[in-house]
């Protein structure tokens, strides 16, 4: 191994070393982890001193060895070509035997002799030379050779003799008597050899795999290794040997392999004892080691642990109480019996369980320890598995509940293990949580599951269809519920609610909500109960947004708390607060747990996908329910199928997709969609697709059946299904103006704001008024007819849902057309045309299309034809006697090609947020683009630009 970063304590053993020359002998004790580089510092400065004239004696103890008296001192007297008869003599007549510990024994006369022989002898060497005495792994000797050393310590302070010796460093010193005597001296100096540092560990890679790697890896690989050169090389080992792989890892990716885990076995078996115990309780204990923790699990006491901890860590295996590398963990468990290995984790389960140690904790030893037959694992389990969903950690829960299966718990913990199962499968997909259903319904009828996890499974089975069995349940639960629980009241109430918004028509009596209040606020439960109330019933109104702000804001998502923030969020929706309910969608599939939870990722994209086609934005819905039916498959969808289902039809048919539309409706969904709300949407998109489609009565049909189920539960919100406007424009169609024109005022009667377009939430227009006007105004002609379309178009500009807008405007070109405004009708014809193709609505483009011959558009804004200003190529190099006209210079030709497109635009008279737009760049770029082309042309206002641009075009040509 090449020695590196111990550059001082050469030039120290350099520095005893002339001092021995000159007449003073000194004693250097190097102490350092396993394969900290003792060893090759000790060579490296033997290899130096003969050549200086000093003679060397090496010796190396050895564990073997450690039962052989005087071995160490032997190795010193052949190396110095001294007959060591002496010893053998102490030896043959008995004199010493074989201690069974390293107790050094009590100085006899015989041993006394050799002692002084062994000294004399040495010291008689430094009269002719410098002698340097090298020791390594001191701490392996025999008693006996570190008697020897003592005496030689004490005799040698001024004779030319230097003595180097090399001990490992342990909690628990193997002499430390020897120990304590040796640092004592005046004339001996301890060196600690400290782990390598990152320009170290850079230098010991260097020859490896070359500086420029070195270089990029030494960081990561000091952090990995904690600067042991024994773990450095090992992984500099596993890298080269990954280069070789195809395809090879990234340059910096470092991957411990079978290199590292052999060289993790060899630190542990060049240790004591003592460190294979504690490493093997470290691997064991995991995350929750503690010394106190390994003391309970190996006998030690926990000092000890402390001590031997704080060691590993300074040799670079440990970092805390854990391993540095995960794989370090792995090669020690892999190398312990595993039967030993599954003692040991029963053993740990059972002290932490006694100390109450968390369910997550306790489970992790649990399964190691295969321990089922624990009367206390079940449930334990059952715990764990619900902190792991809590925090994503599926996987994890499974393994939790399929243990707990196994340990034949009772019938109500077993209730309790398939409500959590339950959970997990409503979770990843629906369809598998429905087979438990059955078994979960008769737990709740033994009342084995209880409060809200009862309540849990009331929704999640309603998902279903099962609308009879979840009411006979809820029903029993209304009838004794403990009242002076405020939050299973809360959530009851809110239960109550939303059984009424998904099946109207099963209206029942709500709980006193107002025991459900804690600490003087109502719950988030409380809240979303009067919110649902407000969506079926009441109309929005601006406290009703605050209400469910309040709820999404203090509701964490977990699987009791879903449908209560999908609801929320739908009746932000409904209040056509739809940026606030994207923002709070993309938020809450942003968290951790919603991310190991396809349901609800898909549920929230669904959701998003009704906020895009609210928005007029059919390309962006249908990614949206696209991506939603990706994650989670419509045959697992239950009722909620009608959502995404709805708005991809909405999609198809304003784009004019007819048949991706058919194919949707061809699709399976479940009957029972129609007793609930879910199936509003879809008979509402349905009768849309037939209207687009040219089947004015099925479309009729469809529309009505929505407006006899609003009624029938009284839940007729123009905000939720406005289906009076898609009725009258199908009897339009039919020819029954006088009943579409009383559909359409009935429609603007429900609506906020009658007579103009303020009344809104927050005094902002209706979108659904807007809609209701522009179908009154079809019923209506001359100026009445403009002005209400006219009314409309403020309205549908001013909430942003572009489709609508588009076909207001087309409303309007029209009838600007039938009263003889031809110029204004091309123009707002044109801007339809625009805001069409914008929304991709292609069957809208495709009606417009005949009146706009002759006309051409450019954001939405239309002109009659003129030349075509096409972004020119660079040009040429002017010829040298024009490069200082002025002209040439400050012409078009000196524009990007960026500002030269908005320049075009701005002259054709579009405004900078109709130019971001068409440009799909920010109104601040369109600013400071316009800013340096009113420079560079030498113009001050935005009519002056048409003449400026071709004029400079006329001139190029």
């Amino acid at each position: 191994m090449k020695l590196v970063d111990r550059d001082l304590e050469l030039a120290l053993l350099e520095e005893r070393f002339e001092k021995c020359a000159r007449g003073t002998g000194s004693v250097v004790l190097i102490t350092g982890t396993v394969a900290s580089g003792k060893t090759e510092l000790l060579d490296t400065f033997s290899h130096r001193v003969p050549a200086r004239g000093a003679l060397i004696l090496n010796a190396a103890a050895s564990a073997a060895e450690v039962g052989l008296p005087f071995g160490a001192i032997e190795q010193l007297l052949v190396a110095a070509g001294v007959d060591p008869q002496p010893i053998d003599g102490l030896l043959a007549d008995g004199s010493t035997s074989r201690p069974q510990s390293p107790v050094p024994p009590a100085i006899g006369r015989r041993t006394a002799e050799v002692l002084r022989w062994v000294c004399s002898t040495l010291l008689a060497l430094s009269r002719k030379q410098p002698v340097v005495i090298t020791v390594d792994d001191v701490h392996l000797c025999d008693p006996f050779s570190l008697q020897a050393i003592q005496y030689l310590v004490r005799r040698m302070r001024s004779a030319r003799m230097l003595i180097v010796l090399t001990e490992l460093a342990c909690p628990v010193s193997a002499a430390p008597a020897f120990h304590a005597d040796l640092v004592g001296q005046p004339h001996c100096t301890w060196v600690s050899l400290a782990p390598l540092t990152r320009a170290g560990v850079e230098g010991l890679l260097r020859e490896q795999v070359g500086a420029q790697e070195a270089a990029r890896l030494a960081k990561i690989l000091q952090d990995s290794t904690g600067g042991n050169p024994l773990l450095v090389n090992a992984m500099a080992a596993d890298k080269r040997a990954t280069a070789e792989q195809s395809p090879p890892a990234p340059p910096t990716t470092l991957i411990a392999g079978e290199a590292f885990g052999q060289a993790v076995i060899e630190y542990l078996y060049r240790s004591p004892p003592i460190y294979r115990v504690v490493v093997q309780a470290v691997a064991v204990l995991d995350a929750a080691t503690s010394p106190y923790r390994i003391s309970r699990l190996t006998g030690m006491d926990a000092g000890t642990a402390a001590r031997t901890l704080t060691a590993l860590r300074r040799g670079g295996l440990v970092s805390g109480n854990q391993f540095r590398n995960p794989m370090a963990r792995t090669a020690i468990l892999d190398n312990i019996d595993p039967a030993e290995v599954t003692l040991l984790y029963r053993r740990a389960a059972e002290f932490l369980h006694a100390d109450t140690a968390t369910p997550m904790v306790l489970a992790r030893f649990l399964l190691a320890a295969d321990a089922t037959d624990l009367e206390w694992a079940a449930p334990t389990l059952r715990a764990a598995a619900e902190a792991a969903l809590a925090l994503g950690e599926t996987v994890f829960a499974i393994e939790c509940l399929r243990m707990a299966y196994r340990c034949d718990p009772d019938e109500r913990e077993r209730a309790l293990i398939t409500l959590t199962l339950g959970r997990i499968h409503a979770r990843n997909d629906p369809r598998y949580a429905s087979r438990h259903i059955d078994e979960l319904l008769e737990a709740i009828d033994r009342g084995h599951i209880t409060g809200r996890d009862a309540l849990m499974v009331i929704r999640t089975i309603l998902w279903y269809g099962r609308v009879d069995d979840a009411l006979q349940s809820f029903a029993g639960i209304l009838t004794g519920y403990d009242r002076s629980d405020p939050e299973f009241a809360a959530d009851l109430g809110f239960t109550q609610a939303w059984i009424s918004y998904i099946y109207p028509a099963q209206r029942m009596r709500a709980p006193d909500l107002a025991s459900a209040t804690i600490a003087g606020t109502a719950s988030p439960e409380v809240y979303g109960a009067g919110v649902l109330r407000a969506v079926l019933t009441e109309g929005f109104d601006d406290s009703s947004v605050i209400k469910i702000e309040e709820v999404l804001h203090r509701t964490p998502l977990d699987d009791m708390s879903i449908s209560l923030l999908t609801t929320s969020l739908t009746a932000l929706i409904y209040a056509d607060e739809l940026e606030r309910a994207d923002r709070w969608c993309e938020r809450l599939s942003r968290q951790p747990v919603a991310r190991t939870a396809p349901t609800w990722l898909a549920i929230l994209a669904a959701l998003r996908g009704a906020v895009a086609m609210r928005q007029g934005n059919p390309v962006g819905a249908t990614d949206q329910v696209r991506a939603a039916f990706e994650t989670l498959p419509a045959a697992s969808w239950g009722l909620a199928v009608g959502l995404p289902l709805s708005t991809m039809l909405f999609a198809a048919t304003a784009t004019g997709d007819y048949e991706e539309a058919e194919r949707l409706l061809d699709q399976k969904i479940p009957e029972t969609m129609f007793r609930s709300t879910f199936g509003l949407p879809y008979l509402h998109a349905r009768g849309d697709f037939y209207l687009a489609t040219g089947r004015s009565r099925a479309a009729l049909d469809d529309f009505q059946a929505c407006g006899r189920l609003m009624k029938a539960w009284q839940i007729d919100e123009p905000a939720f299904v406005p289906w009076r406007t898609g009725a009258a424009q199908s009897l339009l169609r039919l020819g029954q103006v006088d009943i579409a024109n009383r559909l359409a005022t009935d429609q603007l009667a429900l609506l906020p704001g009658s007579g103009s377009w303020t009344g809104g939430l927050h005094g902002k227009p209706s979108p659904a008024r807007g809609l209701a006007l522009r179908v009154t105004a079809a019923t209506s002609s001359g100026p009445q007819k403009l002005a209400l379309i006219a009314e409309a178009v403020t309205i549908l500009d001013t909430t942003g849902d572009r489709l609508e807008l588009a076909r207001a405007l087309a409303d309007l070109g029209r009838a600007q057309r039938e009263l003889g405004a031809l110029e204004e009708s091309r123009t707002t014809i044109g801007r339809a045309w625009a805001v069409a193709r914008e929304c991709r609505a292609e069957a809208l483009c495709r009606s417009l299309r005949p009146y706009l011959e002759g006309v051409e558009t450019v954001g939405g804004m239309w002109l009659p034809t003129m030349p075509t200003m096409p972004v020119l190529e660079p040009a040429p190099e002017p010829p040298a006697a024009d490069v200082d006209d002025p002209e040439w210079v400050e012409d078009a030709n000196a524009l990007s090609e960026a500002e030269h497109r908005v320049a075009e635009l701005a002259a054709r008279g579009l405004k900078n947020r109709e130019i971001a737009r068409q440009l799909f760049i920010t109104v601040s770029t369109v600013e400071q683009h316009l800013t340096r082309v009113y420079r560079k042309l030498e113009v001050t206002r935005r009519s002056e630009l048409a003449n400026r641009l071709l004029k400079a075009y006329e001139k190029r040509l």
